[in-house]
């Protein structure tokens, strides 16, 4: 079953550690000494690295994206070099030892500033300069958080619309006993979900419930008319982005659903 990115089942908060090592061959001109720390290529690749690594692991089990929200994440990090220098070479790794300290944002978020430790050495094998390091476990910890506010906050968040449509009562009496379908609109934030809707007699009816982590959502509530009083309640399935529901309006003071009702809902996300 595909879960939805939260902050109960992680993915990627599962998966990075306090220490990730992350390591690129790229092609820049092989020669007896790596590039120095200020090579202009060098957060451009480093920028690719980190964007790749927090791809995979948000990937690494599958769940609901249906609106390609982590690749919209990915495409809203920016990366900047702030400084790049020198913390000497090892000589018997060849390798260029860089201190650098970047500024990473993403999103709608604010940018933040972090130090990474970073290597570089030739790659006489692939014919290019491996770049490497050790401090961005708290990095990508950090963006990983943040990419499952920016998923929770745009999953779900808005308008469903469709059709509200309920069988006739066995005794038709008058015309509010007759089948019908009603346009409605269930308005989400987050995962909370409420619908509203007036009835043609002049009654009012309210409903709510909360998308779980199974994608299941149960809408539930009462209404109430001049006339009389009833409750309602549905229980379906987010699929996508349609949401398909049974149940029924039940009057109030009876054990049975006095008609049997379904909702067809789609949800349209911002582009």
């Amino acid at each position: 079953m595909k879960r939805s990115f939260s902050g109960k089942a992680n993915p990627v908060l599962r998966t990075v550690c306090s220490v990730v090592i992350l390591g690129a061959t790229v092609g820049l001109t092989a020669c007896a000494k790596p590039p120095d720390c200020s090579s202009p290529s060098l957060a451009d690749n480093l920028h690719k690295m980190l964007v790749g690594k927090l791809g995979e692991l948000a990937r690494n089990e599958p769940f609901d994206d249906p609106n390609g929200l982590i690749d919209k994440f990915l495409a809203s990090v920016r990366f900047e070099t702030i400084t790049a220098v020198s913390d000497g070479y090892d000589s018997n790794a060849k390798k260029q030892l860089c201190k650098m300290s970047v500024s990473v944002e993403a999103a709608d978020t604010k940018p933040e500033t972090w130090a990474l430790p970073v290597g570089l050495q030739n790659d006489q094998e692939k014919g290019g300069v491996f770049i490497s390091t050790e401090g961005a476990g708290p990095l990508l910890l950090s963006l990983s958080e943040k990419l499952d506010r920016y998923y929770q906050a745009h999953r779900f968040s808005g308008a469903w619309t469709g059709a509200y449509a309920c069988e006739g009562i066995d005794a038709e009496e008058t015309d509010a006993d007759k089948a019908f379908s009603q346009q409605v609109t269930m308005k989400v934030v987050n995962r909370a979900a409420k619908l509203e809707r007036t009835t043609p007699d002049g009654g009012f009816e309210k409903l709510a419930g909360e998308i779980a982590e199974d994608l299941s959502l149960i809408v539930a509530g009462d209404g109430r008319s001049p006339d009389e009083r009833w409750k309602a309640g549905y229980e379906g399935t987010v699929k996508g982005n349609s949401y398909t529901a049974k149940g029924g309006i039940q009057r109030q003071g009876l054990a049975e659903d006095m008609r049997q009702c379904e909702l067809n809902l789609t949800f349209k996300p911002e582009r």
